[in-house]
């Protein structure tokens, strides 16, 4: 009965250790940085706005775990864009299979397609090495620039709304209007 005892204290008091040594950090996954850059002929260098996205990425690996933060970054376009399509579907109370969400997203794929083609690998990949692991722990960041992104978003404003009646494209471009302010953020 003792020996159970002071296993059940002693894994007890190993379980306190690690959980006080862990750490919580908040990262954003995107947002817009002030870049020089050479202008669009090569000659100067100009200040230049980029829209970012930041993936993260383990692996026992380097290479392989900068390669999968490099494509986490290019999905969180994806997720982010998918993620304000469905919040703004969700305020309005749109059914999933509705005619208007439909219209919503499928716009919106093709808005994040276009981004997705205008990034680029961005700034200084951040790679950590765990030596309690091994592992190595990348985070990587795509972007495009500033202007390309504004772009698109001025295209993005104008949504196909064929398939819909009066009603149904009034609360289409409201709902894409929620959509554009959100994803220029």
């Amino acid at each position: 009965m003792k020996k159970i005892l002071l296993t059940l204290v002693v894994s007890l008091s190993l379980s306190v250790v690690s959980f006080a040594q862990t750490t919580t950090e908040t990262l954003k996954m995107s947002g817009i940085e002030m870049v020089e850059s050479l202008n669009d002929d090569g000659t100067d260098l100009v200040r230049l706005p980029y829209k970012w996205y930041l993936g993260i990425a383990e692996s026992d690996n380097k290479s392989l775990a900068v390669e999968m933060a490099t494509r986490d970054a290019y999905a969180t376009i994806s997720r982010i864009i998918n993620n304000k399509v469905n919040d703004a579907a969700e305020k309005a109370a749109l059914s999933v299979d509705g005619e208007v969400h439909q219209a919503v997203r499928q716009h919106w794929e093709q808005v994040s397609e276009s981004i997705l083609k205008g990034c680029e690998p961005f700034g200084e990949t951040k790679v950590e090495r765990d030596n309690e692991t091994g592992l190595y722990i990348v985070h990587a960041k795509v972007a495009i620039r500033g202007d390309r992104f504004k772009k698109l978003m001025d295209e993005a404003a104008t949504i196909k709304t064929d398939n819909l009646n009066a009603e149904e494209i009034k609360e289409a471009v409201e709902i894409n209007q929620t959509i554009l302010d959100a994803a220029q953020q």
